[in-house]
């Protein structure tokens, strides 16, 4: 028996490769995207780098924690 994921041939080519990304991921790429995009704000608004950082760091932990509690699986109910 054989994995689907093994590669038999070292020249085979992967013709229809396709990434499936989980809603977890596309949930942190769309709040990075938005991360960067305050910070860049608040560059050209002069706020200092120390309070940049700081609510960078900030958000990407509330980013982190929105998006484990909305895309973990739910408890079935009894």
């Amino acid at each position: 028996m054989l994995d689907e994921g093994i590669l038999l041939a070292p020249h085979a080519r992967v013709f229809n490769h396709r990434i499936d990304m989980s809603s977890f991921t596309t949930f942190l790429i769309g709040y990075l995207i938005f991360i960067i995009g305050l910070t860049i704000a608040a560059y050209l608004l002069h706020v200092q780098t120390q309070w940049i950082v700081v609510g960078a760091i900030m958000l990407v932990g509330i980013g982190i924690l929105t998006a484990t509690q909305r895309t973990k699986p739910r408890d079935p109910q009894h």
